[in-house]
């Protein structure tokens, strides 16, 4: 079908020039173009300079003549002089509303939104800003395995993700002081203190599950281990599998206590329900760094499990 190539907008395919109309229109809450020239510029731009992934995840035919598209990009710098302290990197979900010529059948305006902002205007304040707010996030991120996750759509305050399945080691932790006991549990397990005394690649990041009568701390099986884990040789640590789903996550640095994560899960959960979104009780931590890591580069999550969670809802187009 005419759709099937829009997934390749960013890969070595690419489109399909002879699908539009010389004099097709673009535009998003950043940029515009006329003609079908400068429409090839800008995707070969984003693709040289920016290394964009694109998923495609839905395609809906809203009118007569009309596609609307369903997506995530993200976006990293290819180059960057401070990469070692600094990697700008963006993410965007949204739609895109394609028209087509009736005249011609082929695509004569492609217009884009963002799910972050409200004024899709060219060049609205809310866009820029929003664009601004994402180059100055600076979270250091180590480079070890974490569980894999697609971000399904990313509002002006939180993103929604999609987990895929994943192997945990755990352990309670009864109070606030048992933390650093729990913690050396897990890592001896993960550096060899199992049945068949593998040792393990680190993993990241730390999740910490807050419950009615303690919490649990895991660490994350890498993969290589993971479908056969060997068990513990300390009884207090299991292994188990993460069934993955949709989680709410929202990001925060400094040094990451139980007083700022219940608060970041509090914000988190009003605007879930402003969103109309239903979160379920609790919340997780995740903390990905190291205690040596500069407490404003660390990078914490909170994240609350929205299993109702859905891409595309019914008043969509």
């Amino acid at each position: 079908t005419r759709w099937t190539y829009l997934d390749h907008l960013f890969d070595d395919q690419g489109i399909d020039a002879t699908l539009y109309d010389k004099k097709v229109f673009f535009q998003d809450p950043i940029t515009n173009y006329d003609g079908i020239e400068g429409y090839l510029f800008n995707i070969q731009f984003l693709r040289r300079v920016f290394e964009p992934t694109f998923v495609l995840h839905n395609v809906r035919r809203t009118g007569p003549y009309e596609l609307t598209t369903r997506w995530t990009m993200g976006m990293k710098l290819g180059w960057f002089p401070l990469k070692q302290f600094w990697m700008p990197s963006f993410m965007f979900t949204g739609t895109s509303i394609m028209g087509i010529n009736p005249e011609t059948g082929k695509f004569n305006s492609h217009v884009d939104t963002w799910d972050s902002i409200q004024n899709q205007a060219f060049l609205s304040i809310e866009a820029v800003q929003d664009l601004v707010k994402q180059m100055f996030e600076i979270y250091w991120t180590p480079e070890l395995e974490t569980p894999e996750y697609a971000v399904m759509k990313r509002y002006a305050t939180y993103e929604v993700r999609e987990y895929s399945p994943f192997v945990v080691a755990e352990a309670e932790v009864a109070g606030a002081t048992q933390s650093a006991g729990v913690f050396q549990a897990l890592a001896n397990y993960i550096f060899g203190a199992n049945a068949s005394s593998t040792k393990m690649a680190m993993t990241t990041p730390v999740f910490t599950t807050e419950g009615a009568g303690g919490s649990t701390m895991q660490f994350v099986v890498p993969g290589p281990a993971a479908p056969e884990a060997p068990a513990p040789r300390d009884p207090a640590v299991r292994v188990r599998e993460e069934p993955g789903g949709f989680y709410a996550v929202v990001k925060f640095s400094g040094v990451a206590t139980s007083t700022s994560a219940a608060k970041a899960a509090e914000d988190l959960r009003a605007q879930l329900l402003a969103d109309n979104l239903v979160p379920e009780p609790g919340y997780t931590l995740a903390r990905y760094n190291d205690p040596s890591t500069p407490s404003f580069f660390r990078r914490n999550e909170v994240l609350i499990h929205v299993p109702t969670f859905k891409l595309l809802d019914d008043a969509e187009p």
